[in-house]
């Protein structure tokens, strides 16, 4: 049963809960009486509980959250993993205890799952927990772990014939690449871990254990760090970093994560019925949550809590060479092979942290201090800050947009040492540009709004409300002063009542700053750029331009004549799907002589300038501005 347990857990690891959410299907009042029945529990514990129940993160804040990715805990708030397999193991145990015969087991686990995924929605996310959890769940049932493999390669092939999509999807192949780890390495990493107690540990507490009780704490051991071996080569894709404490941290959580998801499950089903009950069990849900809560906190905030990786298929490469030489070390039975692995693991690793601080010193050797504007690479969305000097030479920023995650904003501003925005302007309400708030939560206590249009605008309204941060409409002619600098209004105007909020609203703003003039168009479609141009005929040329909708075809080739800009930022995801920043959209900028920087190339970019001079500064010293 632990075996059981601890794979489940771990399966889907790499969940994408955090680009997609379920909405729950279970009646309105069920889900009420649960909110009330955890009403009252304290904490980060209490925030959890609810994710590590149901996949609903919403309460937990932009802190916890970046704890949980650094210390490599966030599969446990994931509906694609821990909680779908919990909840089938534990009814498949009831059933075992009830003297159910094998199959039966099978289909009452399946038929749990089943009722399971229709509480918590019926979302891609939760469509493949579900089919990948039955996988794992019947290759357990059969006593046959190696027969997984087969039906793991059938249920993938079936899932892309479906959602052919999911190719490309990181949820999905970190889902599969978990699943083959605990199928095929966990079990090898168990033994070797059970040998090394009984040779390593002959004296102590270890060796006092019953045989059963040592396979129990290697399968503790080997499923973390089988998932960790094999999903780092694929998480170094898109977030070049390596978690010193990630497999520890999850050894600790791990086993208070079965405990928290079936007290939560319990209190759910209860809340409707015995409100008082449920609330008691969720009271001892709450310890194990809060204890997980205490390890995330505790790892993010170790020394050294992760390491900088460098980036791109080279950086997996290497990450991939790492792991197969740490397996050399943990699996192989010749001395010769495991020294060859400890030396390999120590060059490898040696090598990309080399050349990783390298890349961070250099970025802080070159990086200008004097910079105006900075175009954070948050992916597929905006994040620009606009920096002006007061009298006394102090630096007074405003941040426009958010990008769609929080922590590649906080990320961004931490890099840049911002502590503190005046102003925040969400140019629209679309995920990619507000996505991200709650890193501006602490930082800000103005922002600036176009009209909302939506139920989930007014949520953002709300939420920025009950952080004490007044909320303004921003009008045309509008200014916000920055000491030297001034940021001025100009979109949307009034007059225009199909252009108010969206992206043919989205605030566009004009920067005046001593030896700089720039222009921010938001995602302005061509329609609503040809009305700005219309509503202020004495626009003219501008030293740098941030080119609408991510580059889109949308463009106005008038208003993009008239400003005729030096430089032109493009804040775009690598690889985003939706061809941004187009063709027509790149020819036109250099048909007119700008010289573009674009986030997928260039990653951060700075501009600074002087009374003669523009200059380009960026993290990979790409996007073709000098």
């Amino acid at each position: 049963m632990l075996w059981a347990v601890q794979a489940f857990i771990t399966v889907l690891a790499g969940s994408d809960n955090d680009y997609e959410r379920a909405e729950s299907m279970a009646p309105v009042e069920w889900q009420q009486a649960f909110a009330e029945a955890l009403s009252g529990l304290p904490g980060d514990g209490a925030a959890l509980l609810p994710g590590l129940t149901l996949g609903d993160t919403s309460a937990v804040d932009h802190g916890l959250n970046s704890a949980m990715r650094v210390a490599s805990l966030t599969h446990l708030t994931a509906v694609s993993g821990a909680n779908c397999a919990i909840v089938t193991v534990a009814v498949m145990g009831l059933a075992a205890l009830i003297g159910l015969p094998r199959w039966a087991r099978v289909v009452v686990g399946i038929l749990a799952l089943a009722g399971f995924v229709l509480v918590v929605g019926l979302q891609p996310s939760v469509v493949r927990a579900a089919m990948m959890a039955t996988v794992v769940l019947v290759a357990i049932a059969l006593g046959r772990s190696g027969a997984g493999i087969p039906v793991v390669a059938f249920a993938v092939c079936v899932l892309l014939l479906v959602f052919p999509e999911w190719s490309v999807s990181p949820g999905f192949t970190l889902s599969v690449a978990a699943t083959v780890a605990i199928l095929v390495l966990a079990p090898v990493l168990a033994r070797r871990f059970v040998v090394g107690f009984e040779r390593v540990a002959p004296h102590t507490w270890v060796a006092r254990l019953s045989p059963t009780a040592r396979r129990n704490l290697g399968l503790i051991l080997a499923v973390p760090v089988s998932t960790q071996l094999v999903c780092q080569p694929i998480i170094m894709l898109f977030a070049p970093v390596w978690p010193t404490y990630g497999v520890l941290a999850n050894i600790l959580a791990e086993p208070a994560a079965p405990l928290a998801t079936i007290l939560g499950m319990v209190a759910f089903v209860l809340a409707p019925v015995v409100p008082w009950l449920a609330h008691a069990v969720a009271w001892l849900g709450w310890v194990p949550s809060a204890w997980i809560a205490v390890v995330a906190q505790t790892a993010a905030h170790m020394p050294l809590a992760s390491l900088p990786w460098f980036d791109g298929l080279t950086g997996a490469a290497c990450a991939a060479v790492t792991s197969v030489f740490i397996c050399f070390v943990i699996v192989a039975r010749r001395r010769r092979l495991r020294t060859v692995g400890a030396l390999g693991t120590a060059l490898t690793l040696g090598l990309a942290f080399a050349v990783a601080l390298s890349h961070v010193v250099g970025v802080a050797v070159t990086r200008p201090v004097d910079w105006r504007i900075a175009m954070c690479d948050v992916g597929q969305g905006d994040a620009l800050v606009v920096r002006g000097f007061d009298n006394q030479g102090r630096p007074r920023d405003i941040l426009i947009d958010t990008g769609r995650h929080a922590d590649l904003t906080e990320s961004c501003l931490q890099n840049l040492g911002i502590t503190r925005i005046e102003a925040v302007v969400l140019t629209h309400f679309d995920a990619d540009h507000a996505g991200g708030i709650e890193a501006v939560y602490e930082r800000t206590e103005h922002v600036l709004i176009s009209a909302p249009q939506r139920e989930s605008d007014d949520a953002v309204i709300r939420g920025l409300v009950a952080q004490g941060i007044t909320v303004t409409r921003a009008t045309s002619g509008q200014r916000v002063a920055l000491g030297d600098t001034t940021c001025t209004v100009l979109w949307p105007a009034p007059g225009h009542p199909s252009m108010q909020g969206g992206n043919p609203g989205s605030i566009s703003l004009s920067v005046a700053a001593p030896g700089l003039s720039a222009i921010f168009l938001a995602d302005l479609d061509e329609e609503s750029q040809n009305a700005l141009l219309a509503q202020h005929p004495g626009l003219g040329r501008v030293d740098v331009l941030k080119v609408a909708h991510h580059g889109s075809s949308d463009q106005s080739a008038r208003l993009t004549n008239v400003l005729r800009p030096r430089v032109a930022l493009i804040s775009a995801g690598r690889d985003n799907g939706y061809g941004h920043p187009t063709g027509k959209t790149m020819r036109l900028l250099e048909s007119i002589g700008a010289r573009s920087v674009r986030t997928d190339i260039s990653g951060l970019a700075l501009i600074s300038s002087s009374p003669d001079d523009l200059r380009v500064w960026s993290a990979r010293g790409g996007g073709g501005a000098g």
